[in-house]
């Protein structure tokens, strides 16, 4: 059985991994449609020995053979799905977006969350990250300080939050009336450590429609070794000031909108 975290960079998607890894039930396997990635079990390392017949196989077949080696191993499996990957499984060249892998996930009765993170929070990681460059998860209040001459392209954050809405809307529209999807707010998952009990419900009853016996209580059953970051990256760009009146701005509109 396959449980599929969907959601975009820098949303805590390891830390959820965390969770489930300090359990006895789901086995994650992370980003599995990286096409960076050359690990062992990546979905291109896969194509290449695999060298499926394209024009005799459908995407189902394709996929449904890649996740069988998963399961071989464990017998429920957690991959993480980043936003900008979601075409990347659909095995053939398309010239419009395509959500094939939704319908695939639909297909198998996988478990599908949607882990979701405040745009401005992504942002800001992911812009100390392309500056300063290394492994975020490494940095703390000290190099933070430390770090000078960082600035925030506003206009990129604008890309970014359309980006991060327009998907979210596509992947709830494609998961609509789907029993096996779970919204997760990050803050919620951060604030508890720990695999919310609606979710652990949600993973055991698909596990029932597999024939897969599973105790809820085992999904985690400890405090993950991954921790969520405290690191507070506003405070590493100059003009933090400039996004923070825009978005104040945006919520003001929004709110008058709503009303």
């Amino acid at each position: 059985m396959l449980i599929a975290t969907v959601t975009t960079q820098r949303s805590g998607s390891k830390f959820l991994g965390g969770c489930f890894l300090s359990g006895s039930v789901v086995s994650p396997f992370g980003e599995v449609f990286d096409p960076s990635s050359t690990a062992a079990g990546s979905f291109k390392v896969f194509l290449s020995h695999d060298r499926p017949d394209y024009h005799r196989e459908s995407g189902y077949d394709i996929l449904q053979r890649y996740f069988k080696t998963m399961e071989d191993i464990r017998s429920i499996v957690h991959i993480d799905i980043m936003f900008n990957q979601v075409e990347i499984p659909t095995t053939t060249w398309s010239p419009e977006p395509t959500f094939f892998i939704y319908s695939y996930l639909k297909w198998a009765q996988a478990v599908v969350i949607h882990l979701e993170r405040d745009a401005e929070q992504t942002f800001l990681s992911s812009s100390y990250l392309q500056q300063v460059g290394g492994d975020a998860h490494n940095y703390n209040d000290t190099s933070i300080q430390q770090a000078t001459g960082l600035t925030l392209d506003i206009d990129a954050y604008y890309k970014h939050r359309r980006f991060c809405l327009w998907h979210k809307c596509q992947l709830h529209d494609a998961m609509r009336g789907y029993p096996f999807f779970y919204h997760l707010k990050y803050d919620d998952l951060a604030k508890e450590a720990s695999i919310p009990e609606e979710l652990r419900s949600v993973i055991r009853t698909a596990a029932e429609q597999h024939n897969i016996p599973v105790n809820a209580e085992m999904i985690q059953f400890t405090k993950p070794r991954i921790y969520p970051s405290n690191v507070d990256y506003r405070i590493a760009f100059s003009n933090y000031h400039q996004l923070d009146q825009r978005i104040e701005t945006m919520r003001q509109i929004e709110a008058g909108l709503s009303n």
